[in-house]
């Protein structure tokens, strides 16, 4: 695999499949980053949603 600079800094090309690489560390720990609290942010949603429904059945058995 033979890779050549571009014209964009941290960005590679590679002759033989001419695809491009992102070589660049700190753009790969963003999206790193982005991707653990996309996913830390899904986990808190749906324990948002199971307290509420918890709290639903527990306010419905107190007005009983």
């Amino acid at each position: 695999m033979e890779l050549i600079k571009t014209n964009i800094p941290g960005l590679l090309k590679d002759q033989k499949t001419r695809l491009i690489i992102n070589n660049d560390e700190n753009d790969f720990n963003r999206a790193k980053m982005a991707r653990e609290q996309t996913k830390e942010l899904s986990i808190l949603k749906a324990d948002v949603e199971i307290i509420k429904k918890q709290l639903k059945i527990i306010t419905e058995k107190i007005n009983e």
